[in-house]
């Protein structure tokens, strides 16, 4: 059993609830908390302890500069991005592709678990390119 605390930060309720479907799917035990916006995640991060990750619907690029970014740099071991500007941005590894999958997400989690450095996580070559990587590669 897992004592994991994910973060799921996804305007979209049926894309976040899936997301956490899937992660308590694979990692048994884990928490995942859901929240629509920065706004709402920085207010759940005052009442938790450290994420294990939190994966964000956001663009990665100068996202380690904003107040939300700093915040989740101090309190997850991870950050994963997902959505389309994640996908847009321009060589951007630390993605969780979508759609994604039970398979995809169990993925994540085992590059998570590994702390490999970058990863594909679980995309043919038909799909789109799919990385985590480890928190010491973050921006910001």
């Amino acid at each position: 059993m897992s004592d994991s605390l994910y973060l799921v930060v996804e305007p979209m309720t049926l894309v976040a609830e899936d997301l956490a479907g899937a992660l308590a799917e694979v990692d048994l035990g884990a928490r995942v908390l859901i929240a629509a916006n920065a706004a709402v995640a920085s207010t759940i991060l005052q009442e938790v302890g450290t994420l294990y990750a939190a994966i964000v619907c956001a663009d990665p690029t100068d996202f380690g500069l904003t107040p939300f970014g700093q915040l989740l740099a101090e309190r997850a071991q991870h950050i994963v991005f997902m959505g389309e500007e994640a996908e847009a941005a321009p060589g951007n590894d630390l993605l969780l592709g979508q759609p994604f999958s039970t398979e995809t997400v169990a993925d994540l989690i085992g590059a998570l678990r590994a702390n490999t450095p970058r990863k594909m996580c679980g995309f043919d070559a038909a799909g789109p390119t799919s990385y985590v990587q480890s928190p010491d590669r973050r921006t910001g």
